[in-house]
């Protein structure tokens, strides 16, 4: 897998979408709030033996199967085929909204684990787990099924790249996405409400550690505490648990792991002009005389406003669940999207995956 398999700012309206091979499922599940494509290990089946469940990330509107396949199937590594050929089949699991609350897309994916556990041919236990949001949608179904005391029968969870301490987009990108909403935006003008309508989704807002709702000036105090949709969901998952007991938890990151810099000086413009064509069309009013900058302040946020990043601002936990980086795809919805304004401390692709511990590296993964 070199691809990215979720692209959460989607493809404009006016681009052209590059042609993806169709996803040679096998049967079509249709649950409440999404689809599930099931890809059987070998011809003549009938029914799922070793289910693997994968989730869906966050990005604009529903699934798309043919470009989930594409980005799991035709990068450098094979991933659905090397599982197929290895005896497991896989469920890929997609949802009608990728943006509604993981709450919501939770029920989704309880659905599916119940209907995989009756198609099911012999006892084999199931592998369930997603990428970037699809992984916390599977960790909080595979926790609530516990804590109400049904059999889930999944003995490993898996998440690839999913923000469980919090996803991390830059403040300045989301005021620019809100910005370009407030000034080009407005009724049918979807470009370029897109990015802003992504930013305040209620996924976004459940996943974000940090989230601004506007590009007006502001400062962002994080002593005021969290969005409160991040904190709700941060209690729903309190009150399952917080993790599945069960199953053994696996976790890969997309990142170095390494926490350094990117090497541009601190001060250095992010974004200097958009250039004419890149939306299809030059935005109306983008040379408007008297447009003013916005301006966005942030004060008691260390990673952004001391001069070096904390030694340690996120302990490991212990052991037994710490987890180590392999070699994954490219993958853009996760805990970090790099931003070029240096002096953040983060370098590119660092990751934010807590809690989990992938032991397989080299290529082989046992489920």
């Amino acid at each position: 897998m070199s691809k990215p398999v979720v692209n959460i700012w989607g493809t404009s309206g006016e681009a052209a979408t590059a042609a993806t091979q169709a996803a040679p499922w096998d049967t079509e599940w249709d649950l409440r709030g999404g689809t599930a494509w099931v890809f059987y290990s070998s011809s003549g089946q009938a029914n799922v033996r070793r289910p693997v469940i994968l989730a869906d990330g966050f990005a604009p509107g529903g699934t798309k199967v043919d470009d989930l396949y594409d980005g799991l199937e035709n990068g450098d590594y094979p991933f659905i085929s090397t599982l197929r050929e290895a005896g497991f089949d896989v469920v890929l699991l997609g949802f009608e909204d990728r943006t509604a609350s993981v709450l919501d897309n939770a029920g989704v994916a309880i659905e599916c684990i119940r209907r995989t556990i009756a198609d099911r041919e012999g006892e084999h236990p199931l592998t369930v787990g997603g990428f970037s949001m699809g992984g916390l949608v599977t960790r909080y179904a595979l926790a609530r099924m516990e804590r109400q005391k049904e059999r889930h029968e999944t003995a490993t969870y898996l998440s690839y790249d999913t923000p469980h301490r919090g996803a991390w987009l830059p403040l300045g990108v989301q005021a620019f996405a809100h910005y370009v909403k407030d000034n080009w935006g407005g009724p049918g003008k979807l470009v370029f409400n897109s990015f802003s309508d992504l930013v305040n989704s209620p996924a976004a807002r459940q996943m974000l550690r940090w989230h601004l709702e506007t590009a007006t000036g502001t400062t962002l105090d994080v002593a005021e505490g969290q969005h409160q949709d991040r904190t709700d969901f941060l209690s729903a998952l309190e009150r399952v648990g917080d993790w599945p007991q069960i199953p053994r938890l696996l976790g890969v990151a997309n990142g170095t792991d390494t926490g350094a810099g990117n090497d541009i000086p601190a001060g250095d413009t992010a974004m200097a002009a958009l250039k004419a064509g890149a939306w299809g069309k030059r935005p109306p009013g983008a040379d408007k005389p008297g447009q003013e900058p916005t301006e966005i302040r942030t004060t008691g946020f260390p990673e952004l406003d001391a001069d070096r990043r904390p030694k340690n601002p996120h302990p490991r936990p212990p052991p037994e669940r710490a987890f180590r980086r392999s070699s994954p795809p490219s993958h853009q919805d996760q805990g970090l999207i790099t931003s070029r304004r240096a002096g953040t401390g983060r370098g590119p692709g660092v990751a934010r995956q807590d809690g989990l511990e992938n032991p397989h590296r080299g290529g082989r993964l046992d489920l």
